[in-house]
């Protein structure tokens, strides 16, 4: 009698046990398979870079109870990769500098609660783009975070490094010829499609139909004529245009040309 109440026991025990364990683990490779298709929105070296900032947030000081994603954990990882340091430099920054500004904020957090959002609007504009999420896309989206002035030392400018990550090259000085000036608009793959248009009525008037003919050369072409103005009245609206674009946080690129 003993014998057969023992397997009466032990038998529903290891099937419950098996079930729990194939449970478990189909938890598990769901974990994965859902965080490789995150990644698989990041271009290898952003998707080091969000790998990286993880570790950064596993390992940093704990908030409410648990160790999440912060902007700083983002952009100390960024400060690692080749592009972002490059761009720094080319600013006449130094990445080393930098670095230790932001991992100071790494171990002491000060700037507000963690948050996804800039990895979120990087996907989405990843998504709506049809192509991976580059440098310069992520920095895009973390320069409208209260952490991008972490990387503002010595002569480093949050939007003047967005700058460069995204056009190769500093935002060049307004240096008119002439009496007349052509105002070209140069295509990016970081500025939105709709950022472009509102520019475009907002500060030169357009109508929005020629506004949305016209993005649509940009990105078609790479660049644009939105119109020729007499030098002054050139200036001061691809001065109000950049103006615009650094409050909104995007690269874009707005400067003059002799007609």
């Amino acid at each position: 009698m003993a014998v057969p109440g023992l397997i009466e026991i032990l038998v529903p025990a290891v099937l419950t046990g098996g079930a729990v364990g194939w449970l478990v683990e189909r938890r598990r490779r769901r974990r994965i398979a859902a965080h490789e298709a995150f990644l698989g929105y990041f271009d290898p070296t952003v998707r080091k870079v969000v790998e990286h900032a993880m570790a950064l947030a596993r390992s940093a000081p704990a908030s409410d109870g648990k160790r999440l994603l912060r902007p700083a954990h983002l952009i100390s990882a960024l400060i690692d990769t080749e592009a972002f340091a490059v761009a720094i430099e080319t600013l006449g920054g130094s990445p080393a500098a930098i670095k230790k500004r932001v991992d100071e904020e790494v171990a002491h957090p000060t700037l507000g609660p963690p948050t996804l959002q800039p990895l979120r609007m990087a996907m989405a504009y990843g998504q709506h783009q049809k192509r991976a999420v580059t440098v310069a896309d992520l920095w895009v989206r973390i320069a409208r975070t209260n952490a991008a002035p972490l990387v503002e030392v010595g002569p480093v400018d949050a939007h003047a490094l967005s700058f460069v990550l995204v056009h190769g090259r500093r935002e060049p000085v307004l240096a008119p010829r002439g009496d007349q000036q052509a105002v070209v608009i140069h295509n990016d793959h970081s500025t939105t499609f709709e950022f472009v248009i509102a520019m475009l009525r907002e500060v030169f008037g357009l109508s929005a139909d020629r506004a949305t003919e016209l993005a649509k050369t940009v990105d078609q072409t790479g660049k644009g004529v939105i119109a020729r103005y007499p030098t002054a009245e050139a200036v001061a609206f691809v001065e109000q245009a950049r103006a615009l674009a650094r409050r909104e946080s995007f690269a874009l690129w707005v400067d003059i040309e002799p007609a």
